[in-house]
């Protein structure tokens, strides 16, 4: 078992826009000397915030040949939607995050429906729902009170990833700082 299977078992693995399905680390448990081995396997490494913390991303470089197989496979294996209660019930949990129809059909696809954004869009619009017409997704606007708590927080741990990345990452360490600027303007504006 390669480094890369392991951190998936260890770090939770989501579908993050733009990177897609990633494993997600974060910075304070990222080990420099895993670099070398995750490129060695074929892994790419992404900086972020992600809820409110400064993380890695790793992401496996698909072989294309291997991932059309595999998309192919998952095709016949899926089923279509039903919208029960349940079925709905999630797609008015996920459409009230701000998740995007593209989003939505994505995580019905990982509860093994074969769900088009447009069928989705098609179902948000009959239940009179509100539709998001972004790319990517939306990110949720949090309540200001915890949006405060956790800028400090997310400040500090920029910095902290400045300091990890300086001076082998300085691309990286620019995209930091510049969050980081953002959200002391933020507060002070």
């Amino acid at each position: 078992m390669g480094l890369f299977e392991m951190l998936s078992q260890t770090f939770p693995s989501e579908v993050v826009e733009p990177f897609g399905e990633v494993v997600i680390v974060p910075v304070k448990a990222f080990k420099e000397e895993w670099r070398r081995q995750l490129e060695n396997e074929n892994v790419q490494i992404y900086t972020n915030a992600y809820r409110g913390q400064a993380c890695f991303f790793l992401r496996k470089k698909a072989d294309k040949a291997v991932s059309k197989s595999v998309f192919e496979r998952e095709q016949v294996q899926l089923k279509s939607v039903e919208w029960n209660e349940e079925n709905l019930r999630v797609l008015r949990e996920l459409s009230s995050r701000g998740y995007g129809v593209r989003r939505i059909a994505r995580h019905f696809h990982t509860l093994g429906y074969n769900v088009s954004p447009t069928n989705v869009w098609k179902k948000l619009k009959q239940l009179g729902l509100k539709l998001k017409h972004t790319r990517g997704t939306p990110n949720p606007q949090p309540v200001k009170k915890e949006a405060e708590a956790n800028a400090h927080s997310l400040f500090r741990e920029l910095l902290e990833a400045c300091l990890k990345l300086y001076p082998n990452h300085q691309g990286a360490c620019v995209v930091l700082l510049e969050k980081a600027k953002e959200l002391l303007e933020h507060e002070v504006g």
